[in-house]
């Protein structure tokens, strides 16, 4: 309402530091009017790891793409987007604060992305620790979820593979 007219009709969703403290956030619309399907945090993506406070870094964790993505995945982190580099703070986390295993469950439109990010990731501390979960055609994790609820979700990440060098692309 008021003069923030480009927050109407948009679900927020909040992220928080390892300290609970905010430091994102994401507003999508729900409408499926907006010019502007999401609207982010004016701080770079690159610099926060979203919901760190919520991460069991003892456990297997899961990248996916959004928050959307994040709110169904047991442990999850989402890249906001479908890449990851050394420059990400996440990168850098992943490295050394992760103490299982780490899984790539990105959109079926990004099996390249999700590749690129397991080549990145599958060497020195981490190095077999690595996995893909394919995701079947016209998928991602919030729709496997709505379809089949947190079972399909399971079933998804149980399905977790590493790649063999013949596989990238």
């Amino acid at each position: 309402s008021g003069k923030n007219k480009q927050y109407r009709n948009r679900i927020v969703i909040p992220s928080y530091d390892r300290y609970d403290v905010l430091n994102y956030w994401v507003g999508r619309d729900y409408t499926g009017t907006s010019n502007r399907k999401v609207i982010n945090a004016k701080t770079s993506k690159t610099d926060i790891i979203f919901n760190e406070s919520k991460i069991n870094w003892y456990e297997p964790i899961t990248l996916v793409e959004g928050p959307f993505d994040h709110i169904v995945t047991p442990n999850s982190i989402p890249l906001l987007g479908k890449s990851l580099n050394e420059e990400y703070a996440l990168y850098d986390a992943l490295f050394e604060r992760s103490r299982s295993d780490i899984r790539i469950f990105l959109d079926d439109d990004a099996i390249k992305n999700a590749y690129k990010i397991y080549r990145l990731l599958n060497k020195g501390k981490l190095e077999g620790r690595v996995y893909v979960v394919d995701t079947p055609n016209g998928y991602d994790p919030s729709l496997i979820f709505q379809e089949y609820g947190k079972d399909g979700i399971l079933n998804a990440l149980c399905g977790a593979r590493r790649i063999n060098e013949f596989e990238y692309i």
